[in-house]
């Protein structure tokens, strides 16, 4: 790409990035061997021969009737098998009252994650790279950003983590080599 049409690139996508004269010397240094920029299905993944930059997939939204399903599926399971759930009231009356959180927070990450990849768009890495402002105070913030929104303590990784809890608690209730008297369902 252009040297010009970068240098436009980053003005208009990180305005807070400062371009130097050193910057504009960067962007004239060949491309590190092996840079990929690959983005399909909702998966960014960015990389070279011997580093990985970015390899991230975007958060897809989990509709409040589908754990409403898998709760009634647990729950005719559980009756079926002769199993007590402990917990699984509260859970869902948790899951209810902060599902607003949630479906905000997975919002902000699929506009971050579009951040991404339009950051990357047509963006190559230098040899070099520690000088590369645009990589070093635009697009590794924004993947930083991103990273804090998977601690566990989010909403996002919360839901998540109870539908995986959900799958598990199926999948074990599912299995007729195991018997359960009770199991525990928490959010």
């Amino acid at each position: 790409m252009n040297t010009e049409l970068i240098l436009t690139k980053v003005a208009v996508l990180a305005p807070e990035v400062r371009i130097t004269e050193a910057y504009k010397h960067y962007l004239e240094r060949p491309v590190i061997e092996g840079f990929t920029v690959t983005y399909a299905k909702d998966e960014l993944i960015v990389k070279s021969e011997s580093t990985s930059f970015v390899h991230r997939k975007n958060d897809q939204i989990i509709e409040m009737s589908t754990f409403e399903e898998k709760i009634s599926e647990l729950r005719s399971l559980a009756k079926k098998k002769k199993c007590k759930l402990k917990g699984i009231n509260n859970s869902i009356k948790q899951a209810r009252e902060n599902y607003s959180k949630y479906f905000d927070e997975v919002i902000n990450s699929r506009e971050l994650f579009a951040k991404l990849v339009d950051g990357w768009y047509k963006y190559q890495i230098h040899d070099g790279y520690s000088e590369d402002v645009y990589y070093n105070q635009h697009l590794e913030v924004l993947e930083f950003r991103l990273q804090k929104m998977h601690y566990m303590n989010t909403w996002l990784m919360r839901y998540r983590g109870f539908m995986w809890t959900l799958d598990e608690a199926i999948k074990e209730l599912s299995d007729d080599t195991r018997h359960y008297t009770m199991m525990n369902v928490h959010f």
